[in-house]
Protein backbone atom coordinates (compact mmCIF):
# COMPACT_ATOMS: atom_id res chain seq x y z
CA UNK A 1 0.00 0.00 0.00
CA UNK A 2 1.22 3.47 -0.91
CA UNK A 3 0.17 6.83 0.44
CA UNK A 4 -0.63 9.50 -2.13
CA UNK A 5 -0.94 13.12 -1.08
CA UNK A 6 -2.70 15.89 -2.98
CA UNK A 7 -2.95 19.65 -2.72
CA UNK A 8 -6.38 21.21 -3.26
CA UNK A 9 -6.34 24.47 -5.27
CA UNK A 10 -4.95 23.90 -8.73
CA UNK A 11 -4.87 20.12 -8.30
CA UNK A 12 -8.15 18.65 -6.95
CA UNK A 13 -10.06 21.94 -7.01
CA UNK A 14 -10.49 23.90 -10.22
CA UNK A 15 -10.06 27.56 -9.46
CA UNK A 16 -13.36 29.37 -8.94
CA UNK A 17 -11.84 32.75 -9.82
CA UNK A 18 -10.11 33.86 -13.01
CA UNK A 19 -6.36 34.22 -12.56
CA UNK A 20 -6.48 32.56 -9.12
CA UNK A 21 -3.48 30.38 -9.93
CA UNK A 22 -1.40 33.38 -10.99
CA UNK A 23 -2.41 35.25 -7.84
CA UNK A 24 -1.43 32.26 -5.69
CA UNK A 25 2.04 32.32 -7.19
CA UNK A 26 2.41 35.96 -6.15
CA UNK A 27 2.20 34.69 -2.56
CA UNK A 28 -0.85 36.71 -1.57
CA UNK A 29 -1.92 34.15 1.02
CA UNK A 30 -2.50 36.76 3.75
CA UNK A 31 -4.89 38.62 1.43
CA UNK A 32 -6.80 35.43 0.57
CA UNK A 33 -7.04 34.55 4.26
CA UNK A 34 -8.55 37.95 5.03
CA UNK A 35 -11.02 37.67 2.15
CA UNK A 36 -12.11 34.20 3.31
CA UNK A 37 -12.83 35.62 6.76
CA UNK A 38 -15.70 37.62 5.23
CA UNK A 39 -18.54 35.10 5.44
CA UNK A 40 -20.25 36.15 2.21
CA UNK A 41 -17.02 35.85 0.20
CA UNK A 42 -16.07 32.58 1.88
CA UNK A 43 -19.47 31.08 1.07
CA UNK A 44 -19.26 32.27 -2.55
CA UNK A 45 -15.73 30.91 -2.88
CA UNK A 46 -16.60 27.43 -1.66
CA UNK A 47 -19.91 27.27 -3.54
CA UNK A 48 -18.15 27.99 -6.82
CA UNK A 49 -15.40 25.36 -6.51
CA UNK A 50 -15.39 22.60 -9.12
CA UNK A 51 -13.54 19.29 -9.03
CA UNK A 52 -10.78 18.48 -11.53
CA UNK A 53 -12.32 15.43 -13.22
CA UNK A 54 -8.99 14.09 -14.52
CA UNK A 55 -7.47 14.14 -11.04
CA UNK A 56 -10.67 12.63 -9.61
CA UNK A 57 -10.35 9.71 -12.05
CA UNK A 58 -6.75 9.15 -10.91
CA UNK A 59 -7.72 9.35 -7.24
CA UNK A 60 -10.44 6.75 -7.83
CA UNK A 61 -7.89 4.52 -9.57
CA UNK A 62 -5.50 4.93 -6.62
CA UNK A 63 -8.26 4.03 -4.13
CA UNK A 64 -9.35 1.00 -6.18
CA UNK A 65 -5.78 -0.29 -5.89
CA UNK A 66 -6.18 -0.15 -2.07
CA UNK A 67 -3.87 2.83 -1.57
CA UNK A 68 -4.43 5.74 0.82
CA UNK A 69 -5.29 9.31 -0.15
CA UNK A 70 -4.29 12.21 2.09
CA UNK A 71 -5.11 15.80 1.29
CA UNK A 72 -2.64 18.37 2.60
CA UNK A 73 -3.60 21.95 1.82
CA UNK A 74 -2.90 25.53 2.75
CA UNK A 75 -6.64 26.13 3.19
CA UNK A 76 -7.28 27.40 6.68
CA UNK A 77 -8.11 24.86 9.37
CA UNK A 78 -11.21 26.90 10.24
CA UNK A 79 -12.58 26.15 6.73
CA UNK A 80 -12.56 22.38 7.33
CA UNK A 81 -16.35 21.99 7.06
CA UNK A 82 -16.52 23.92 3.79
CA UNK A 83 -13.59 22.00 2.29
CA UNK A 84 -15.01 18.63 3.41
CA UNK A 85 -18.39 19.51 1.90
CA UNK A 86 -16.77 20.44 -1.44
CA UNK A 87 -14.88 17.14 -1.51
CA UNK A 88 -17.96 15.08 -0.61
CA UNK A 89 -20.20 16.86 -3.12
CA UNK A 90 -17.56 16.28 -5.78
CA UNK A 91 -17.28 12.58 -4.92
CA UNK A 92 -13.60 12.79 -3.97
CA UNK A 93 -12.58 9.83 -1.79
CA UNK A 94 -9.93 10.53 0.84
CA UNK A 95 -8.62 9.00 4.03
CA UNK A 96 -7.30 12.11 5.76
CA UNK A 97 -7.63 15.86 5.38
CA UNK A 98 -5.03 18.25 6.79
CA UNK A 99 -5.54 22.00 6.61
CA UNK A 100 -3.09 24.69 7.65
CA UNK A 101 -3.45 26.42 11.02
CA UNK A 102 -3.71 30.20 10.66
CA UNK A 103 -0.38 31.94 10.56
CA UNK A 104 1.66 28.85 9.73
CA UNK A 105 3.83 28.70 6.60
CA UNK A 106 2.16 26.56 3.91
CA UNK A 107 5.50 25.11 2.84
CA UNK A 108 6.54 24.09 6.35
CA UNK A 109 3.07 22.79 7.18
CA UNK A 110 3.03 20.58 4.08
CA UNK A 111 6.57 19.36 4.73
CA UNK A 112 5.71 18.38 8.31
CA UNK A 113 2.51 16.55 7.30
CA UNK A 114 4.17 14.70 4.41
CA UNK A 115 6.85 13.49 6.82
CA UNK A 116 4.36 12.67 9.58
CA UNK A 117 2.08 10.70 7.26
CA UNK A 118 5.01 9.04 5.44
CA UNK A 119 3.59 10.09 2.06
CA UNK A 120 5.12 8.28 -0.94
CA UNK A 121 3.90 10.65 -3.68
CA UNK A 122 2.67 14.24 -3.28
CA UNK A 123 1.03 16.32 -6.03
CA UNK A 124 1.43 20.12 -5.84
CA UNK A 125 0.79 22.94 -8.32
CA UNK A 126 2.99 25.69 -6.87
CA UNK A 127 6.55 25.51 -8.14
CA UNK A 128 7.98 27.30 -5.09
CA UNK A 129 6.44 24.67 -2.81
CA UNK A 130 7.52 21.83 -5.13
CA UNK A 131 11.14 23.01 -4.99
CA UNK A 132 11.01 23.47 -1.22
CA UNK A 133 9.60 19.97 -0.67
CA UNK A 134 12.07 18.38 -3.08
CA UNK A 135 14.95 20.06 -1.25
CA UNK A 136 13.95 18.74 2.17
CA UNK A 137 12.39 15.40 1.29
CA UNK A 138 14.99 14.28 -1.25
CA UNK A 139 14.23 10.63 -2.05
CA UNK A 140 11.74 10.05 0.79
CA UNK A 141 8.73 11.28 -1.19
CA UNK A 142 8.24 11.77 -4.91
CA UNK A 143 6.98 15.31 -5.48
CA UNK A 144 4.97 15.83 -8.66
CA UNK A 145 4.69 19.34 -10.08
CA UNK A 146 1.13 19.40 -11.41
CA UNK A 147 0.46 21.72 -14.32
CA UNK A 148 -2.65 20.33 -15.92
CA UNK A 149 -3.05 17.60 -18.50
CA UNK A 150 0.68 17.17 -19.28
CA UNK A 151 1.34 16.08 -15.70
CA UNK A 152 -1.25 13.31 -15.86
CA UNK A 153 1.02 11.02 -17.89
CA UNK A 154 3.68 11.16 -15.18
CA UNK A 155 1.08 10.46 -12.49
CA UNK A 156 -0.43 7.56 -14.43
CA UNK A 157 3.02 5.95 -14.78
CA UNK A 158 3.64 6.23 -11.04
CA UNK A 159 0.24 4.76 -10.21
CA UNK A 160 0.71 1.81 -12.56
CA UNK A 161 4.02 0.81 -10.88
Amino acid sequence: MKIYGFDLDGVIFVSPMPFYGALKNLNLDPLFRRLREITFLKDKFYQSIRINEEILALINQIKQAKNRIVIISGHLLECRDEVSNCLRKGGVPFDSLYLCPDGQSHKRFKLAKIRQMDVDVYVEDRLTIVRFLQKYLEEKCQIIYYKGHRSLTQLEKIISN
